[in-house]
């Protein structure tokens, strides 16, 4: 009864429609929107999961809403932190369905880089969503 609980209240913090309910258009917008980057966002965690090292603070991020919301209640609206991370993986999935239905290979900066390295001594740098690694003037 309680894992029950527990498994219906992460549901709500991660649903396809608004938590609490609101208006149809509204439910209707936001699906349209989520549903897709959700998707995409997971299907982009997986294609990186060799890089869980890299992305490990990230996943650890997603772990703790999981136990907050299994203890508390979570609206859609408290998730919002973990949607920029998945809208990032979104990107990195996107491009490779793309490159694998084209058969033409994107030009590629590289990996999803959400935490990055310092480029080496004396570098100050800002690590873009998709890993290039741009000097800061």
């Amino acid at each position: 009864m309680v894992l029950t609980g527990a498994v219906r209240k992460v549901a709500a913090g991660f649903s396809w429609v608004f938590n609490p309910r609101r208006e149809p258009l509204v439910q209707v917008t936001y699906a349209l929107s989520y549903v897709p980057i959700s998707v995409f966002g997971v299907l982009g965690m997986v294609l990186t999961r060799r890089d869980w090292r890299m992305h490990s603070l990230i996943y650890l991020q997603f772990l703790a809403f999981i136990a907050v919301s299994a203890i508390f209640w979570a609206h859609t609206s408290h998730r919002a932190y973990l949607d920029v991370y998945l809208i990032v993986f979104a990107v990195f999935a996107a491009e490779r369905l793309y490159e694998t239905i084209c058969r033409k290979p994107a030009k590629r900066v590289g990996k999803p880089n959400l935490i990055g390295d310092s480029g080496g001594v004396g570098t100050a740098g800002i690590i873009s969503p998709l890993g290039r690694h741009a000097r800061q003037s």
